[in-house]
């Protein structure tokens, strides 16, 4: 099935283009069936995999590891890669962190944790999760859903970006850490679930995406809905063009149980666009939204968010061209998904720029974290450079940059923010003194009230490495 859907509005029509695809191929040409007679062994170890419609959930077994955090080896900097990708603060304060942490021996790849901390940045409770014991077990988002518990998405794999597959990974927690239900996808293709969000009647969509066949070249939108039970709503997917890296990367729910999923679209010869989809309750697309820059050079959003008023949010990077590079942008859409404004930012150093997060404050204002001054073209968690953070007005006028040397950070990346009573929380890594080494960190960042009269300083962090 392939299509499109073509939505007029006030400044002409937009158009997202997408094709649904087949989720399990039949036939391959004669070249991949030479690749992947090479690859017999790993074929073999995702043949037993659930199958992608499956419809139950599936409790935590042996397969899911409950420990307390790993002992770093002193001596094998590998194995001290602590990066914290997302944060959220539930209804009592309590501040919940997603990432990854080393494993217990050396050169061992990294292990999904997640982490319940207090305001005071005590660790109430820490769970982590091993699938294989060389793989990069990687939690990349957190939500909370209204009846407290958490739910944590991400993926497994070899190496990162490694043509060995991927596997997607769904768990939720209790409020005390106790497995609830959790969910895999695993074939012969990469498959990464890379967002979460729980709608206010505990539906939990979790968003990412799979390559069409044993390649990191093609890949197409994936997007799964789950029932508070753990059982599968429905799955729906977009894109996938035969050489094209579409990619979903964030999800956001609204107050009405409608879906929004950002990600990017490959328009060819290294040009993407952004995209977002609306989704209702049940998948059905309610509209859709293409944005492409005057470059254009694999422009993607990162981060979805809506606020009260039903505004949306989104941030991410975008080509500026051989002088500038990459910048991050930020662009704020009425709920009918027409742009009221944009903003991009160019840092001093006139790298890459790249926005990981974005949120709306009580006062309307816009929130954005990333890095400035860094190297785009690196894998995660590698793409990085100086931490940054934007205030916006409703309006869209900057009245906020905090950079490195303000917020007292090394080299690293802002990934996640999450708002708290006087402020936000701004989560993510850093760099340390020892090669090879990073540590997550978290920032308490304070904001003026809604009239702006009062300062806005960064105040103290809280870090998190195992020396």
């Amino acid at each position: 099935m392939t299509g499109s859907i073509s939505i007029p509005s006030a400044s002409g029509t937009m158009l997202c283009r997408f094709s649904a695809v087949e989720l399990h191929v039949a036939s391959f040409d004669a070249i991949l069936i030479t690749a992947m007679r090479t690859l017999v062994l790993i074929v073999a170890l995702t043949a037993a995999m659930p199958a992608l419609g499956a419809e139950a959930p599936k409790i935590f077994q042996n397969e899911w590891c409950w420990c307390l955090l790993p002992t770093i080896v002193a001596e094998r900097p590998s194995s001290r890669s602590n990066v914290g990708y997302s944060m959220a603060v539930g209804a009592d304060g309590r501040i919940y962190f997603a990432g990854t942490e080393p494993r217990s021996e050396p050169d061992l790849g990294s292990g999904w944790t997640l982490k319940a901390m207090s305001q005071a940045g005590e660790v109430v409770w820490s769970r982590t999760f091993t699938w294989r014991r060389n793989y990069y077990d990687v939690a990349r988002s957190i939500a909370l859903c209204p009846d407290g518990r958490i739910a944590v998405a991400g993926y497994s794999e070899f190496s990162r970006n490694s043509p060995i597959p991927a596997r997607w990974l769904v768990g939720v927690y209790s409020a005390d850490g106790q497995p609830v239900w959790s969910d895999t996808i695993s074939d012969a293709n990469l498959i990464r679930a890379e967002a979460a969000a729980c709608d206010p009647d505990g539906r939990l969509t979790v968003v990412g995406w799979r390559t069409r066949r044993q390649t990191v070249q093609s890949s197409f939108w994936l997007i799964r809905s789950y029932k508070p039970d753990g059982k599968t709503a429905w799955t729906r997917t977009f894109g996938g063009d035969l050489a094209g890296r579409d990619r979903a990367h964030a999800v956001a729910a609204e107050k009405d149980g409608h879906i929004l999923v950002a990600g990017k679209l490959d328009e060819g010869s290294g040009r993407s666009a952004w995209c977002l989809l609306r989704l209702t309750p049940k998948g059905a697309v309610s509209w859709s939204r293409t944005f492409t820059g005057p470059d254009s050079w694999q422009d993607e959003p990162c981060a979805v968010a809506v606020g009260k008023n039903g505004r949306i949010a989104l941030a991410g990077k975008v080509s500026a061209g051989p002088a500038d590079r990459v910048n991050w942008m930020v662009m704020v859409l009425d709920g009918s998904g027409n742009r009221i404004w944009s903003r991009t930012h160019n840092g001093e150093k006139s790298m890459d720029d790249k926005a990981f997060a974005v949120t709306f404050d009580g006062c309307g204002r816009v929130i954005v974290a990333g890095y400035e001054n860094g190297d785009a073209s690196q894998n995660p968690p590698y793409d990085a450079g100086e931490w940054a953070v934007h205030v916006y007005t409703p309006d869209g006028e900057l009245i906020r940059h905090m950079h490195r040397a303000e917020m007292e950070t090394m080299p690293g990346s802002a990934f996640g923010a999450a708002l708290v009573p006087d402020g936000v929380l701004i989560a993510g890594f850093e760099q340390t003194s020892v090669i090879g080494q990073t540590r997550w960190i978290h920032k308490k960042v304070k904001l003026p009230d809604c009239a702006g009269k009062k300062e806005a300083p960064a105040t103290g962090s809280v870090r998190h490495s195992k020396p």
